[in-house]
């Protein structure tokens, strides 16, 4: 038991370095058969397994809330075009997070970083690996499959439409 709190104390503190000695010294004390450990040991297995199961569970409600978030911007997205209203907001911040990126970049390949200290450099390339990334995102959205998705929807919505009237597109 000393080995697991010496562990847990690593990962959570020396305070739970000292909880599980202690009780590691007291199941040593009060555990004395064979019989004993091994029920000791089936209770801890099973005392696992129910932490397991439960975290398990709040794992699957957490992606299960992020699949209902998710659909529910889509279904603001189809409402706002059935609508025929335009949302600029996500375009603006699209620009914003784009034109940021490719401004820091441009503003260093021209002035340079300068000299920076370990933490300071550490900073600002893990300030450009976010709007880097943020600009990977907003290009996947516009160009990506998240372009194609919305392409999909409004021909869907088109072909509903040209059912609906019974009038076909002017091109088609």
């Amino acid at each position: 038991m000393s080995k697991l709190g010496n562990i847990l104390g690593n990962v959570f503190g020396a305070g739970a370095e000292k909880v599980i000695g202690s009780v590691g010294a007291i199941i040593d004390d009060v555990v004395t058969t064979k019989e004993e450990r091994e029920a000791l040991k089936l209770e801890v297995q099973k005392e696992i397994n129910r932490n397991l199961e439960a975290l398990a569970s709040q794992a699957l409600t957490e992606t299960e809330l992020e699949y209902k978030e998710m659909d529910s911007a889509r279904s603001r997205e189809v409402e706002l075009a059935k609508a025929g209203a335009k949302d600029t907001v996500p375009s603006v911040l699209a620009y914003l997070a784009v034109g940021g990126f490719w401004s820091i970049i441009i503003f260093l390949l021209i002035f340079g970083f300068g000299a920076l200290s370990v933490e300071q450099a550490l900073l600002v390339g893990g300030l450009i690996g976010t709007l880097g990334s943020n600009s990977t995102t907003v290009y996947n959205y516009y160009f990506g499959s998240s372009s194609g998705s919305r392409r999909k929807s409004e021909e869907m919505e088109e072909l509903r439409k040209q059912l609906t009237d019974g009038k076909p597109k002017s091109g088609a």
